[in-house]
């Protein structure tokens, strides 16, 4: 039989190579066209350093470019109501210092006390604005509902829950009208669609409408402050600007001549008592992003080697004309979210105020939210793949509540080490030649009750004394359940609060350091929670958990 009358072989390897080389050429199109779709924010190639004053702006670029395109449009996401006083000292952490941008009474917060009568307005579709490739927001302005269009009720929000506490009820399935995709124009108004998916949580890029926009041949500001009475944008200069509401959900827009400077905005809310309470704050969304183009790479490509130092909450200060503002960076990895939000303490558990940008194909969510101080509590708002709302604890944070409450804590440490002996012995090497005695221990039973700094005391003299040369701890990063011993973690960068606060962990092994004793800590990814509120389907799929439930 000549080679010409053998059957065709299906395997044979000059065809698979030829096909591979052409779905992986395929592939690499696809994934080049997603990217122009759906740019990466451009930055400085490092983490960047927000830029303050004067307040940036989109390029111009190409008038026609459409933006990337807005997901199909879900329904509300439950908010918080509540009535929260201002701070008894009359000062807003966050706002900087003596600037003209002073009002008598000031607000710990950035964001509103809520009022019970404010409407949750659906837009008509109206022209768009360009969108910043670089993170400067720039709010659009949003009409009334369209004729035919009911406004949302203000009852839609879920009762109250004491804050701290995920409710696991508190989930609800998107619109499955068609997606809208609006186009923001650089020096036209917004499209009213977009400042409707910046009020209902659903935009990628809230920064392309709220913050400083040019806008013809003048300039805009545009705020989301929901329940709010009056709103004023205060420049740099002292001069002053009314701003008039766009959307019933709390857009507003003031209109300036040049473009403005290092500016702050006053906004009035009613106190539910009939009377006002008058605050002073930053804009969210003037500032760059926190993470750079090199981190963002290094994320995409999961090659990023120390996440902790960009994700989760980190408190920043900046120094600005009109004084230091002061906050907290937020950024979380939600890849397949088609919306994201922060809230916490700052914005009294509202979640409406504070809806984060999409850093592109990275899959991160980032804001800088000024105000936010140590020792506050927050959570992130997702909106899932799947079309669900779900409120999550922060896979990155440093400190989260004492369980079985479940929140986040923003928090940094000031702690002073004084264990240089040790380090300085443990660079010597030579570790595989010497002795290694370890005593396993878990920190909850050894002696129960005793909290880190107690355990720095007694655990620590214990082990000298019988001759162990190591601590090894079972799992003390956060979990939800104490009967696991750690096991299920919930929060691999937070030591967990059930034995006090991360410094007071820092002490522990400090001690056992001085003490000559090297510390070991068990790491046990492999025991996945299944708490509503922790990492399952973080972001409506299987991002931190294996697709198949059984595996």
């Amino acid at each position: 039989m000549t080679t010409q009358d053998q059957p065709h072989d299906p395997l044979d390897p000059d065809d698979l190579q030829r096909v591979v080389t052409e779905k992986t050429e395929a592939f690499r199109a696809e994934l080049e066209q997603a990217e122009r779709d759906s740019p990466s924010v451009t930055g400085t190639g490092v983490t960047a350093t927000p830029v303050v004053a004067p307040a940036p702006i989109a390029e111009p670029g190409n008038p026609s470019a459409p933006s990337a395109p807005q997901p199909e449009p879900p329904d509300d996401d439950p908010a918080e109501v509540s009535h929260p006083e201002p701070r008894e000292d009359g000062t807003h952490a966050g706002t900087g210092g003596d600037t003209p941008a002073r009002t008598a009474d000031l607000s710990p917060a950035s964001t509103s006390p809520d009022a019970d009568d404010a409407p949750a307005d659906s837009p008509a579709a109206a022209p768009d604005a360009a969108p910043a490739p670089e993170p400067e927001p720039a709010q659009e302005p949003a009409p009334d509902p369209a004729p035919g269009e009911d406004p949302a009720p203000a009852d839609d929000h879920a009762a109250v829950v004491p804050a701290g506490v995920a409710s696991p009820r508190r989930t609800r399935s998107a619109s499955s009208s068609a997606p809208v995709e609006p186009t923001l124009v650089a020096g036209e108004p917004v499209d009213g669609e977009a400042v409707r998916a910046v009020v209902e949580g659903w935009s990628h890029d809230p920064h392309g409408v709220l913050g400083t926009h040019q806008v013809g041949e003048g300039w805009a500001v545009r705020t989301l402050r929901p329940d709010a009475v009056s709103v004023t944008v205060v420049d740099q200069d002292g001069s002053r600007y009314d701003a008039t509401q766009l959307h019933g959900g709390g857009v507003y827009e003031a209109t300036l001549p040049q473009q403005p400077g290092d500016y702050r905005v006053e906004v009035v809310y009613g106190d539910g008592q009939g009377g006002t309470n008058t605050v002073l704050a930053d804009d969210p969304y003037r500032w760059l992003p926190t993470l750079g183009e090199v981190d963002q790479h290094l994320i995409r490509e999961g090659r990023h080697e120390r996440l902790w130092e960009v994700l989760g909450a980190h408190v920043r200060s900046y120094d600005t004309p009109g004084g230091t503002v002061s906050g907290v960076s937020f950024a979380v990895w939600a890849p397949n979210a088609r919306g994201v939000k922060v809230t916490g303490d700052f914005d009294w558990w509202q979640a409406r105020a504070l809806p984060m940008r999409s850093l592109g194909s990275s899959g991160v969510w980032e804001l800088f939210v000024p105000g936010a101080e140590v020792g506050q509590r927050y959570r992130f708002h997702v909106l899932g793949a799947d079309g669900e709302w779900r409120e999550k604890s922060d896979p990155m944070a440093f400190a989260t509540e004492v369980p079985p409450l479940n929140a986040s804590v923003i928090t940094t440490s000031t702690y002073e080490w004084g264990d240089d002996d040790w380090l300085a012995d443990r660079a010597q090497g030579n570790w595989h030649e010497r002795p290694v005695s370890a005593y396993e221990v878990h920190v909850g039973s050894w002696k129960q009750g005793l909290s880190y700094r107690q355990l720095a005391d007694e655990l620590v003299e214990y082990a000298v004394y019988a001759g162990f040369t190591h601590l090894e701890f079972m799992p003390v990063a956060e979990h939800p359940f104490g009967g696991s011993w750690g096991y299920q973690v919930s929060g691999y960068f937070a030591p967990s609060a059930r034995f006090g606060v991360p410094d007071d962990f820092r002490y522990l092994v400090d001690k056992a350091h001085q003490a000559g004793l090297g510390v070991l800590i068990d790491w046990v990814p492999a025991h996945f929670p299944k708490d509503a509120w922790s990492l399952g389907r973080f972001d409506g799929s299987a991002l931190y958990e294996h697709g198949d439930p059984q595996r």
